[in-house]
């Protein structure tokens, strides 16, 4: 909890879906229902949320950020509750004490659960219908597939989780005399959960989010541009191997540092000294791998596919900590020499991919920007926090809605597609596009960038704003679009060429 209230960024808005689940959440408080006009495809976290904006009230929209935040801070600790039962059923009470904390001190855990998005809620909701699944109580198992049928409408990824608890549920209860009528009442639980939401989103965006989802990814698996070429058999082909090399990579990736040194051994471990209960591992981990795999394909390279198996990672590293327990005979004093390790190469971890000092700074940028701009360009840093900003700035007046979402008054107008600067205005003018933000990211195209160190070049913008002068870290520049200096360059130009 420290680790993370310590890497926390309480002073600077949440951004991107966390800043979509948001706006849905305070659309609910305010109007006390869910929204008719629209929704996000996957409203379980906000829906969730929205249950506690609703309860507390806060004066300013940073507060319902941060409460976002904190929430989510507390999920991401609290599973290593059913993460310690789990490891429990396989190593016993000490080493499922290291299990649970390798899972809450892993470095990108502590990163993502700072971002005020779906991961912590969604991966506590499946580790806990695996502990009720394997519970010997009979409730249990109606549990089980009631969190499930929560996890779905949190992340539809989580419905494959739906074939784990089966698959599990059979196992476990074979010899049970009334398994399949028992099993219908579970569907029928986990069904009458999930149905309402789903007619929701049929009503509100046209389709369910789910099986509509599942269908389109199925028929758009390995439309590439071979595909379109007429190479189907040769596109599929390709699309399976890329996103096999990037599961591989990825998961060799995402397992350092937390797990590199336990997991490998601890695979072996698992197929060596089989048992029946090592089933649940390999049946989860299968299931739950193909989202990332099918991501993968395209290829959508990001870690955040995988921390859906993390639990199972820690399990399977704690066969190899066992191990080294039983050999040494210092069952009692592995925590006390492991975990001081798993937090130190965290700190360290979170400390080299820190950058907070230009987050700060591009917010506050933003902060000012909001009150005089109309429009700028979408490829700036400062860019991401401008509608947080704004937000901000008129809280409790939301954004105009438009037939199916928000409308800021502030346009971000994207730069791709665009070979030269006067193309980019000329084309932007009707969207109110009134300043440039120039910074020196990777995203800014070139024509851009070059305003940076050929400013003579274009006597239609006005500096109004230098990060170098406030002694900021992160390097911007602000101009004002003079449109009818640049209406005579233009002209001017046309005319000696």
């Amino acid at each position: 909890m420290m680790m993370r209230l310590y890497y926390w960024e309480y002073y600077i808005p949440i951004t991107s879906d966390s800043f979509d689940y948001f706006l849905y959440a305070s659309d609910i408080k305010f109007l006390g229902h869910l929204p008719n006009g629209w929704t996000p495809a996957n409203n379980g976290w906000p829906i969730f949320l929205s249950i506690f904006f609703s309860i507390l009230d806060f004066d300013n929209a940073l507060a319902y950020m941060q409460l976002q935040t904190f929430l989510s801070i507390m999920l991401s600790v609290l599973t290593i509750i059913p993460i310690y039962l789990i490891c429990k059923k396989y190593v016993g009470n000490t080493y499922a004490l290291v299990g649970g904390s390798m899972f809450i001190l892993e470095p990108r855990i502590i990163q993502n659960s700072l971002l005020g998005i779906t991961e912590p809620l969604y991966i506590l909701s499946i580790t806990l219908s695996l502990v009720f699944i394997n519970s010997r109580k009979n409730v249990s198992v109606f549990i089980s597939f009631a969190i499930c049928a929560a996890a779905v409408i949190i992340r539809s990824e989580a419905f494959l989780s739906f074939f784990v608890i089966t698959i599990l549920f059979f196992v476990n209860n074979k010899k049970t005399k009334s398994v399949f009528a028992k099993y219908c009442v579970a569907v029928a639980i986990f069904a009458l959960i999930l149905i309402p939401n789903i007619v929701y989103k049929q009503e509100v965006i046209g389709n369910d989010a789910l099986f509509d989802r599942i269908s389109d990814s199925v028929k758009q698996y390995g439309k590439t541009e071979a595909y379109y070429k007429g190479d189907v058999e040769s596109s599929t082909t390709n699309a399976i191997i890329t996103g096999l090399e990037n599961y591989v990579k990825f998961m060799i990736w995402t397992s350092i540092p937390t797990f590199i040194l336990f997991l490998p051994i601890g695979v072996y471990l698992l197929f060596k000294k089989w048992e029946r209960k090592n089933l649940l591992l390999i049946v989860f981990v299968v299931f739950m791998s193909l989202p990332a795999l099918y991501a993968y394909s395209y290829p959508h390279l990001d870690t955040r596919y995988l921390y859906i198996i993390y639990p199972i990672f820690c399990v399977i590293s704690l066969f190899t900590v066992k191990l080294c327990g039983d050999m040494f005979k210092i069952k009692n004093i592995i925590p006390l020499i492991i975990l001081p390790a798993i937090i130190t190469s965290s700190m360290v971890f979170l400390s080299i991919d820190n950058q907070n000092n230009t987050n700060k700074e591009a917010f506050l940028i933003a902060e000012q920007l909001v009150k005089f701009v109309k429009g700028i360009n979408s490829s700036s840093k400062v860019s991401h926090y401008i509608n947080e900003a704004e937000v901000l700035e008129k809280w409790p007046i939301m954004p105009t809605k438009a037939e199916s979402e928000h409308v800021f008054s502030i346009s971000k107008i994207p730069t791709v597609n665009y070979d030269s600067l006067e193309e980019f205005i000329t084309a932007s003018k009707n969207t109110q596009l009134s300043h440039l933000v120039i910074d020196d990211s990777e995203s800014s195209p070139k024509f851009l960038t070059d305003i940076f160190y050929q400013k003579k070049n274009y006597p239609y913008l006005i500096k109004i704003f230098d990060s170098y002068n406030m002694g900021y870290n992160y390097n911007v520049q602000i101009y004002k679009i003079d449109y009818e200096l640049f209406e005579s360059y233009s002209t001017s130009k046309l005319q000696f060429n």
